[in-house]
């Protein structure tokens, strides 16, 4: 049965900042987003932002071919599905960033992070490799959807800990990227499903690296996409601001499901639960009509006296056992491991495709709370400090008036309003102390020729 599917209305923004302290930007941004409804059916939107690494012209070159290479390749091959388009635009772009770094002796090393999020009639589909993260934000928690690729996460993971909660390990060490070797394990991950109101945060760690996720969600929460990007931009440049910053921000308006279960029989519904399972999922369940074959034969040799339906009814039980066995601990398996498929056999260059559900590996509650707005008023006392002490003019009339709504929305104890208003307030004094702050660059290149 044909369902006509409706665009879904979304919002979208980005912004990439070089910072405070480097002369050029490595970081990269695209979006694809779908015209038609045929486009939305086929391909849906792609984001992807990524994080060059090398000397700034390497660098810069690496992510900007990620950012070129990864949507343009996705949609090529959209008609496979959001699993295997995002890995073959991923190896092919890794493919291309690889072969310009062994064929350029300044190139050498080159690489880039990438993470590309899928808005698709199926679900939010992930292709990750690197630290820059997808976030999505729903319900009043802020949820993280990428594994960093950082030797951090990896020893967290193995000691069982936060990786907040590691201290004795560095924090910007990658050990998967795009280009520096020929071949490169992706991520992929989905489908996770899409809601009406979801927020999805794509970002650098220039961002993450300043800015907590509570802090993040609450912004992207309480702001329009075109404000909150420039905010967190801003607020990671008061901090600092030591390396690039970007962030692509997409709010979903609306939403339809490709599936109208309303619509379709029973028997149709079954059948679109079945195909969203994984593989392990229907191996598991298809074991559920052996045992009960087991268990029927089991019955048979208690009640029959028939020495021959007897011997039959043990030869089927056991297979029948065996085979349940078998299809239970290879789902197991699989459900454990991530599910491989492997790619055309004597394509150079590629590892297996390892398509992983859908998954959160951390969260954090992003409603607006006293000690949030408390963070920020300490953020808007050192500003008004900054900027009163260097003399630096600003619109005050704008400045106090979002200051009262502040204090009056806190009076009603609205913290929704009081923390949108203040954000408005540290705003107008972070443009003005961004248009005063000198650079400073310390970026040493590591390669021959500048």
């Amino acid at each position: 049965m044909s369902v006509k599917l409706e665009l879904p209305r979304i919002e979208s923004a980005g912004l990439s900042d070089v910072g405070i302290r480097r002369s050029h930007n490595q970081d990269s941004y695209a979006e694809l987003v779908a015209s038609t409804e045929e486009q939305w059916r086929k391909q849906g939107h792609i984001f992807v932002v990524a994080d060059g690494m090398g000397a700034h012209a390497v660098g810069e070159l690496a992510s900007k071919k990620a950012a070129e290479i990864i949507p343009h390749i996705y949609a090529k091959h959209a008609e496979l599905g959001p699993a295997q388009a995002l890995y073959r635009a991923f190896q092919e772009a890794n493919q291309v960033i690889f072969q310009m770094g062994s064929q350029n002796l300044g190139f050498s090393g080159m690489g880039t992070t990438a993470t590309a999020l899928v808005l698709h009639p199926t679900g939010a589909w992930i292709g990750h490799v690197g630290d820059t993260r997808v976030y999505r934000i729903r319900g009043g928690k802020i949820e993280q959807l990428t594994f960093d690729h950082s030797l951090r996460w990896e020893v967290a993971r193995r000691r069982g800990l936060d990786p907040d909660k590691v201290t004795d390990v560095a924090s910007n060490a990658i050990v998967r990227s795009l280009g520096p070797e020929a071949t490169v394990q992706v991520d992929i991950e989905g489908p996770h499903p899409i809601q009406p109101g979801d927020i999805y945060v794509l970002c650098s760690d220039g961002l993450s690296g300043l800015v907590s996720d509570a802090e993040i969600g609450a912004i992207a929460s309480s702001l329009g996409v075109q404000e909150a990007v420039k905010f967190l931009v801003a607020l990671a440049n008061l901090r600092g601001g030591p390396d690039n910053i970007t962030v692509l921000l997409v709010r979903v308006r609306s939403y339809e499901s490709p599936h109208d279960m309303a619509r379709e029989a029973w028997w149709q519904r079954l059948w679109r639960a079945w195909q969203r399972q994984t593989l392990a999922v229907r191996l598991a369940l298809s074991s559920i009509p052996l045992a009960l074959v087991c268990l029927l034969c089991v019955s048979v040799l208690f009640l029959s006296a028939d020495s021959r339906a007897n011997m039959w009814a043990l030869v089927l039980g056991a297979a029948s056992f065996l085979a349940a066995a078998g299809l239970m601990g290879f789902s197991w398996y699989l459900a454990h491991q991530g599910e491989t498929v492997p790619e055309t056999a004597g394509e150079p260059g590629q590892a297996d495709l390892i398509v992983r559900p859908g998954r959160v590996y951390r969260q954090a509650s992003c409603a607006p709370s006293a000690s949030l707005l408390e963070r920020l008023a300490q953020v808007q006392r050192h500003l008004q400090e900054l900027v009163n002490e260097a003399g630096w003019h600003y619109p005050k009339e704008s400045y106090q008036r979002f200051q009262n709504e502040s204090q009056c929305w806190l009076q009603q104890r609205n913290l929704n309003e009081a923390f949108r208003a203040q954000l408005q307030a540290i705003h107008i004094l972070a443009d003005t102390a961004r248009q005063h702050q000198k650079r400073q660059e310390v970026f040493l290149p590591n390669w021959n020729g500048d």
